[in-house]
């Protein structure tokens, strides 16, 4: 054991148990035991107290280690933390990431269903389309039939017409010029049975009156011809307008069907649509006809009331 006299060397060198114990943690950077220091000062304060001798900056020593367990307990909490905080900040990344990943997966899906929803809703659109243009058909089924018919009628009348002028402007002048003497023979024929009874006394009232005759039966005839080729040319004329006509009627009653199947006509479309189809036919009124104004369009798309 160390007498009081080394004790009392140790304590003016500063060398005692305590300050040692405490320069070595402090010069070591370590982070001093409590437990330990608290028994090392007690021991020496009762020691000091039985020796009544004063220890050398004890209180001063003490409280260093004191500040240096505290600063090394805040340096250790503060080393935790900020692994703690690395650890969140990787939490919180991870976790961004997840989100924006179901985000992108919200998205694509979300595109998904809506390609879905329009492959499903563009057959319902279709068939919609169709139902209407199947009613709107079976509605104006006996308008297609008849502007069908009247263009089939029309040609067949055109074709006539044709055929009807080609034996008047062709075959009769050509029959004519090919049995021009038998023409000519009947016409001669003709003209002594007019002059038969003639006789050199008859008054020139009477020659007159058989020579107009003569002449009347020559161009009675050919006015007669003249009248019926202008007669097949205007119904030539008039088949070719009923023909376009109704092709053009029939080729709009197709073009509503049609916009009706795809949606692209409204209810208030039909009243145009079905003044068009029908209008006069030519030769039957003013053939000019112009496109609905606006008058006409709020006219066909109001609905009159009945008193």
């Amino acid at each position: 054991m160390v007498d009081n006299k080394t004790r009392l060397e140790q304590s003016e060198l500063g060398m005692d148990p305590l300050l040692e114990r405490i320069e070595g943690f402090m010069s070591a950077g370590l982070p001093p035991d409590p437990t330990n220091l608290s028994e090392m000062a007690f021991t020496y304060f009762r020691e000091a107290a039985l020796e009544k001798r004063k220890p050398n900056d004890t209180f001063r020593y003490f409280e260093a280690v004191l500040d240096a367990y505290t600063r090394a307990k805040l340096t250790d909490a503060y080393s935790k933390f900020r692994i703690d905080m690395t650890a969140a900040e990787r939490r919180k990344s991870s976790l961004i990431s997840g989100l924006r990943s179901i985000e992108t997966n919200l998205a694509y899906w979300h595109g998904k269903t809506a390609d879905l929803v329009t492959t499903i809703e563009d057959p319902v659109a279709a068939l919609e389309g169709l139902k209407a243009s199947f009613d709107e058909n079976q509605k104006l089924q006996n308008a297609r039939q008849l502007w069908g018919d009247s263009a089939r009628r029309a040609r067949k009348a055109y074709a006539i017409s044709w055929i009807a002028l080609a034996l008047l402007l062709v075959i009769v002048p050509a029959v004519v010029v090919w049995k021009a003497d038998a023409v000519f023979t009947f016409f001669r024929s003709v003209g002594d049975a007019v002059f038969a009874d003639l006789s050199p006394s008859t008054s020139e009232t009477a020659t007159l009156i058989s020579a107009v005759s003569r002449l009347v039966l020559v161009t009675l005839p050919v006015a007669l011809y003249i009248w019926l080729i202008r007669i097949v040319v205007r119904f030539n004329m008039r088949s070719l307008l009923l023909m376009d006509d109704a092709m053009q009627r029939n080729t709009m009653l197709e073009t509503y069907l049609h916009l009706v199947e795809q949606d692209a006509a409204v209810k208030a479309d039909r009243p145009l649509i079905l003044e068009a189809l029908f209008r006069r036919t030519p030769g039957h009124g003013p053939e000019a006809i112009e496109p609905p104004n606006l008058t006409d369009i709020i006219r066909l798309n109001v609905p009159t009331t009945r008193s």
